[in-house]
């Protein structure tokens, strides 16, 4: 009895594997995405404190091409874990032709041993009109 029902089950999990294969395609429409981005390509930021508790903050956005994007201002929000705000600034971002991105690098002493993030806010503008306005985080210790 036990090998009928063992060959039974076989057969079954063949037959269906077997028709699994030879699935019929059905008609449908695909749905269009839209692009995560319009003008931009990438965008990134960092946070980095080292020992004496100096404070490195940086943001680089990527256009897709030079000509997608005019300006950049990227404002930087420095908090403590707590929420504690030590510095808020808003910078215009200068474009590198070596690297092709928008560049944003500031500094910072701090006095306090603690856990800190920044807030980074881009906004991006096309012939004098905000295109996009996009947010990053990055966080580190002292």
């Amino acid at each position: 009895m036990k090998k009928i029902i063992c060959v039974v089950c076989m057969a079954i999990l063949l037959l269906s594997s077997f028709s699994m294969c030879f699935a019929d395609v059905v008609n449908c429409t695909v749905e269009q995405e839209s692009p995560r981005f319009i003008g931009t390509f990438s965008h990134s930021e960092a946070l980095s404190i080292n020992s004496k508790g100096y404070a490195t903050m940086v943001a680089y956005l990527r256009p897709k091409t030079r000509d997608s994007i005019d300006e950049v201002k990227v404002t930087i929000t420095l908090k403590t874990i707590d929420g504690y705000l030590i510095k808020k600034q808003t910078y215009d971002a200068s474009w590198s032709e070596v690297a092709f991105e928008f560049q944003v690098v500031d500094y910072k002493q701090l006095k306090d041993r603690d856990s800190y993030y920044i807030d980074v806010t881009y906004k991006c503008y096309k012939d004098g009109k905000i295109l996009e306005t996009l947010n990053g985080f990055a966080a580190d210790s002292y």
